[in-house]
């Protein structure tokens, strides 16, 4: 995950998607609205419910420390990232659960925990019209 563009601390980079370690398109560029908060921030453009238009920007940290039960913007074998809770049940196993959306409950063993990428850990959300 080291291709990230690092940002200024009052600066976040929002893509519409990431792909493994691999950054989409670059929809926006933010003013961060927490400058108190350190880290080192990425944001994925998103559908919300609860939000203007049904969208808003996921903002997370890709340096923070991932414990169990944390929520993750999440790869697996280079695929589209979701945001998941992720469990460490064992060493050897990992579940991912749906957060908000429908989604299976995704059970990792061994290798298929070889071809996870993890983003980073979920911060905030923050309506697209903040900046506006």
């Amino acid at each position: 995950a080291e291709e990230y563009i690092t940002c200024e601390l009052d600066e976040i980079s929002i893509y519409d998607a990431i792909y493994g370690d691999k950054l989409g398109n670059q929809v926006a560029k933010i003013k961060n609205p927490y400058p108190q908060m350190k880290g080192q921030f990425i944001g994925i453009k998103m559908a919300h419910p609860t939000f203007i238009n049904s969208e808003c920007y996921a903002i997370f940290d890709k340096k923070a420390k991932i414990n169990s039960g944390d929520i993750v913007a999440v790869s697996l074998n280079e695929n589209k990232a979701i945001i998941r809770k992720l469990y460490l049940v064992d060493k050897d196993i990992v579940t991912l659960r749906p957060v908000l959306e429908d989604g299976d409950i995704l059970t990792l063993v061994e290798d298929q925990i070889k071809n996870m990428n993890i983003i980073g850990k979920y911060c905030y959300a923050i309506s697209p019209f903040l900046n506006q």
